[in-house]
């Protein structure tokens, strides 16, 4: 909650987060909640999402901060729905990798491609725009950003577009393959 509110505070108090920041800041604070959840959802996942409980916090968190962050932006409610349907798979995805890891080592090296699936893949989409040709409305280009620009472009959309779903239904693809593989593996051994 307290990066969220941070976030929140961020955007209330119009502070400009770069050199060619929209104005008024406040424009940007969905965005802004929206990066914050993700990354702090990533970044966070092996403590907040230890079991089921932990899960439901997180995601009863993520609702009431994203609505509050959408009247200070003035963004529609069906964007912003899309857009907290998509953190609240997203949390739901990293929670079910959680189950899986068991080791302390299996945890750090899960965090550690967390964080560049979520946080590189903007990067590169950023470093494309900025020094590359500029495309990066491709498909296959937000489909790479990763979760960050996925849950952006749902506030661009008031439904999800395919290309926005590719990461969140990878992970969770991903996320129920091996959390059953571990149900089996540990049903067998019984």
């Amino acid at each position: 909650m307290a990066i969220q509110l941070t976030a929140l505070a961020l955007a209330a108090g119009r502070v400009p987060l770069s050199a060619r920041f929209p104005q008024p800041a406040e424009t940007q604070a969905a965005a802004e909640m929206l990066v914050a959840q993700v990354v702090a959802g990533g970044l966070l996942f092996p403590l907040l999402l230890k079991d089921g409980k932990g899960l439901m916090l997180s995601v009863a968190g993520v609702w009431p901060m994203l609505f509050l962050a959408a009247d200070l932006s003035g963004e529609d409610t069906g964007h912003i729905a899309a857009a907290g349907i998509y953190v609240t798979g997203w949390l739901v995805a990293l929670a079910l990798w959680k189950f899986f890891l068991t080791s302390e080592s299996s945890i750090r090296i899960a965090l550690c491609l967390v964080l560049l699936w979520s946080i590189g893949g903007s990067v590169l989409l950023y470093i494309r725009a900025e020094y590359g040709n500029g495309a990066t409305d491709s498909a296959l280009w937000n489909a790479a950003g990763g979760p960050v620009v996925a849950t952006l472009g749902c506030l661009n959309h008031s439904s999800f577009s395919f290309e926005n779903s590719i990461p969140l239904l990878s992970f969770l693809i991903g996320g129920a393959i091996l959390s059953a593989r571990k149900n089996l593996s540990s049903a067998s051994s019984h």
